[in-house]
């Protein structure tokens, strides 16, 4: 059927290979349309229409992202994916925040709740307000947002908002190392790997509080340093031998000469108190450096500096020497 949507105008400013797929995506489900889409799409922006639940499929979505999306914030494309991903997993669930409308049919809030309906090509349903009143829109929105942290403390687990940080690092380290791509991970995602994985955090964290007991002048963080000790626990590295290694780097001590938990030990020491930002690390850089270090560790091999450079080595692995090899 014909729509005033037209995809020449999709093209009209210059755009970026992710915009284009999107705009792709959306111009596909438009010339899908049917009547029956038409006919949900006005009774949905009809001022006169009661507030109620209703389901959504993707071409009715298609249709008030293009037809009704009259522009109410700024547009995240990365934003609408992770939306999406989430509804491919079947995370996203009805609640009391779903699409509402202005009096003129305009959008007031679901732009990215629509965006990532085209992304994900799935059906969701939302609680849909007709006639919302343009001066209660600094109302949307305005509230602190419920973090991973709030959500594990809902489950009654201990150390939640430690553990949530913990969880998502090693989420994205683990997910990076076996596909090369860094996942946003959700709230949902989050708490349920702290809910799996709750007694290996226990150990992890209980392992690095007893060490910090230890050190006066520690070159990791405890969030850093439980995150280094489950990441390697998770890769098969037996507890004893991760609190060995955690404590010799904490500590910048070693079994043998120029083994790796002293030159690691130095490192952290300066990027945490130098000034240069040559020497300035991220926690994917520690993590990717202990992953390092732990492999060499374990085979009690001597080496002047640990070192990995992001741009040209891959993530190193968090598995022990052999079962890394075999992977």
């Amino acid at each position: 059927m014909s729509q005033s949507y037209a995809r020449d105008t999709l093209a009209e400013k210059r755009k970026t290979p992710q915009q284009e797929a999107f705009d792709g995506r959306l111009a596909d489900l438009i010339d899908k349309a049917m009547e029956a889409d038409q006919a949900m799409v006005s009774k949905l922006v009809d001022p006169a229409a009661l507030i109620g639940i209703y389901e959504i499929t993707p071409v009715v979505a298609a249709l008030i992202y293009a037809h009704h999306n009259g522009h109410n914030r700024d547009f995240s494309l990365s934003k609408a994916h992770g939306y999406a991903e989430a509804m491919r997993r079947g995370e996203w669930k009805l609640n009391h925040q779903g699409l509402a409308f202005y009096p003129n049919g305009d959008l007031a809030d679901g732009q990215h709740r629509t965006a990532a309906q085209v992304l994900s090509g799935t059906t969701q349903r939302y609680v849909v307000m007709p006639n919302f009143e343009k001066d209660a829109f600094d109302t949307i929105d305005v509230g602190k947002g419920r973090t991973a942290g709030d959500a594990v403390q809902l489950r009654g687990l201990t150390d939640p908002k430690i553990k949530a940080a913990i969880a998502r690092t090693v989420i994205q380290y683990e997910a990076e190392v076996g596909t090369g791509r860094v996942p946003q991970p959700t709230v949902i995602e989050i708490e349920k790997f702290v809910n799996a994985n709750n007694g290996a955090l226990d150990e992890a964290l209980s392992m690095t509080r007893a060490i910090l007991m230890r050190v006066s002048e520690p070159v990791l963080s405890e969030a850093e340093s439980a995150t280094a000790a489950l990441l390697l626990m998770r890769g098969g590295y037996v507890p004893q031998v991760v609190g060995a290694f955690l404590t010799a780097v904490q500590l910048g001590i070693a079994d043998y000469p120029e083994a790796p938990t002293t030159d690691l030990s130095r490192q952290f020491m300066r990027a945490r108190v130098s000034q240069r930002k040559s020497d300035v690390m991220n926690r994917k850089h520690k993590l990717a450096l202990m992953c390092k270090g732990a492999q060499l560790f374990v085979q009690n091999k001597s080496v002047r500096s640990v070192t990995w450079k992001a741009s040209k080595e891959p993530l190193p692995s968090p598995m022990p020497p052999l079962q890394a090899a075999a992977e």
